[in-house]
């Protein structure tokens, strides 16, 4: 009985952390998943539209995304390190990975 009082106790002290109610903020009023994705990586292809006057960020016509449910779209995408950015030209066709971490979509690796 002592054994089954001190898992139950155990398992409760850390009910907050499994069912997601610790420390972090969370915002009710989001349309974004509650779902950490900034470790999640998502693949994409598209054309370069623009490239930022300094080279932080892309605005690409992309195909669909299926894993987000994005239709094909004009959006704008950070970039990781602006350095990916200067071997490309608008009108490329390109493929991309990116995250989504707070509340930006952010490219992590860019090929032509």
């Amino acid at each position: 009985m002592r054994t089954t009082s001190l898992l139950i106790a155990s398992l409760l002290s850390f009910s907050p952390f499994l069912f997601g109610m610790g420390d972090e903020p969370h915002d009710a009023h989001t349309d974004a998943p509650s779902v950490d994705v900034s470790s999640h990586m998502y693949k994409g292809t598209g054309k370069i539209k623009s490239i930022a006057e300094d080279h932080r960020s892309l605005r690409i016509f992309h195909d669909p995304i299926p894993e987000l449910k994005w239709p094909a779209m004009n959006m704008r995408f950070e970039v990781a390190d602006h350095d990916l950015t200067y071997p490309l030209e608008v009108g490329d066709t390109v493929r991309f990975e990116f995250i989504r971490k707070e509340g930006k979509d952010i490219i992590t690796k860019i090929f032509k």
